[in-house]
């Protein structure tokens, strides 16, 4: 009895693609169009190379090889989705941020005061508006960097560190200094909850708003981790179909 033929493995265009999808990170639906980008660049490349009489397997191989490094293609891949990142982002930073902001402010500010609140309070929320409002600045100025510049970015993982970082810091910041507050003012806190009747709805908002918005500071820095030995050398690999 013959032994059966060992299953064909994937083709060098896709066995690319493969590597590339590994080595990515940033927002699914901009890597699996840059995906099918790479796709149909191999595949234009692939078919003029048969017309000039390789087979198909020789053309597809060439297309590859011409392709470019796997780690090169991948870094200035990583550097539009760390620009892409980067831009949502900030646009989310300058909206959740501000819109938190005003609206505790509002609340705290037409919510009955029980008494004067201890001093420190009163420092923790000057800190808990600068932490904000300071990171809201930032994300606003980066998205109007990234609109005005968008691909002329040399190096947009550090606008993206800085985006990710500096609203993951701000976060955490708040979240702590609040958390304080509340628990140095609890008389406020319990007037605020009987005061406001949409007191439990905003809470439960404002906990969606900074679980998402912390999540895509996450992803900002994760989308910027692009190390320097997967940089291509100056003017980028070469791209077929491009």
């Amino acid at each position: 009895m013959s032994a059966a033929p060992p299953l064909a493995g994937p083709s060098p265009a896709e066995a690319l693609a493969a590597d590339l999808r590994h080595r990515l990170r940033g927002p699914l639906r901009v890597r699996r169009d840059m995906l099918q980008e790479v796709r149909d660049g191999l595949q234009d490349a692939t078919a003029a190379l048969v017309a000039e009489g390789l087979t198909p397997a020789e053309a597809e191989a060439r297309a590859v090889a011409e392709f470019g490094a796997p780690e090169e293609v991948a870094g200035e891949l990583q550097r539009e989705l760390a620009a892409r990142q980067a831009r949502w982002t900030a646009a989310v930073g300058t909206l959740v941020l501000t819109s938190l902001w005003l609206a505790w402010d509002v609340a705290w500010r037409t919510a009955p005061v029980p008494g004067r609140a201890p001093e420190v309070v009163g420092l923790l929320s000057r800190l808990t508006d600068a932490f904000g409002l300071s990171a809201a600045a930032l994300c606003l100025a980066a998205l109007l960097v990234l609109q005005v510049r968008g691909s002329r970015l040399r190096q947009p993982e550090r606008l993206a560190r800085a985006v990710g970082g500096t609203t993951l810091a701000a976060l955490v910041a708040t979240v702590t200094t609040s958390v304080v507050m509340s628990a140095l003012n609890p008389e406020a806190r319990a007037l605020l909850v009987r005061s406001q009747p949409g007191f439990a709805i905003a809470t439960a908002l404002t906990v969606v708003l900074v679980t998402a918005l912390s999540t895509s500071a996450r992803r900002c820095l994760q989308a910027a981790a692009v190390e320097r030995s997967r940089r291509p050398a100056a003017g980028g690999p070469a791209h077929p179909g491009r």
